[in-house]
C-alpha cells in the first residue's frame, strides 16, 4: 500500500497511522543500501536485520554495515504520528521540505521514497516480468 504525505519545513514527516499500527511505537530509519530511500522497521525488524549483519563475514560486509548501521535514527514520533528526518538521510533520499513523499508499506517494514525518485527506480519491466515468473508471483 502507497501512502502520500509532505515533508514540512522542518523536515517533519507524519508517519501513516496504518503503519504506525503496524510497526509500533518505536521505529528505526536508515539508508537502503542500494536505492535513494529510506527504509523504515520496527524495533523488532530493525533487531532481526542487526542479528544478520552480525552473523555475516563482517569483512565482507564493511561498507554495508556503515552505510545502514551507520546511518540508523531511532525514531520516537509525537503525539500526531511526526518525527523529524534527519538531515543526512533526507539527502540520501533525496527529500526536500514541504515536498510530497510517497510511503510504501512492505508489510514488516516500510520504504519512503522522493515520490519523483520511486517513479524513476520502476525498474525494467521486462526484468521484473522475468522476476516474477522465476519465483511464481
Amino acid at each position: 500500500m502507497e501512502f502520500y504525505v509532505n515533508i514540512d519545513a522542518k523536515g517533519r514527516l507524519n508517519f501513516p497511522s496504518k503503519l504506525r499500527e503496524e510497526l509500533g511505537d518505536t521505529l528505526y530509519v536508515a539508508k537502503d543500501a542500494g536505492a535513494k530511500c529510506l527504509k523504515v522497521y520496527s524495533e523488532e525488524g530493525w533487531k532481526i536485520l542487526v542479528e544478520k549483519l552480525n552473523a555475516a563475514p563482517q569483512i565482507e560486509i564493511a561498507s554495508l554495515r556503515r552505510k545502514i548501521v551507520g546511518s540508523r535514527q531511532k525514531i520516537d514520533s509525537d503525539k500526531q504520528g511526526r518525527f523529524v528526518v534527519s538531515p543526512p538521510l533526507r539527502k540520501h533520499a533525496e527529500i526536500e521540505a514541504e515536498m510530497e513523499i510517497t510511503v510504501i508499506d512492505l508489510e514488516g517494514y516500510a520504504e519512503i521514497w522522493n515520490t519523483a525518485n520511486l517513479n524513476e527506480d520502476s525498474g525494467d519491466t521486462d526484468a521484473m516480468i522475468a522476476l516474477a515468473a522465476k519465483y511464481g508471483i
